[in-house]
């Protein structure tokens, strides 16, 4: 994933038993890669 185009949101919920909650989501663009194995790919 890309940090240049990223975005990073946080929200706070409350759960059904009254607990505080993080939602964190990670938004950022997709690098393209292989699957052979080996570093540098």
């Amino acid at each position: 994933m890309s940090a240049i185009d990223f975005g990073l949101d946080c929200d706070v919920i409350v759960d059904e038993d009254g607990n505080h909650r993080v939602i964190i989501t990670l938004d950022g663009k997709l690098l393209p890669y292989a699957k052979k194995g080996q570093y540098p790919w």
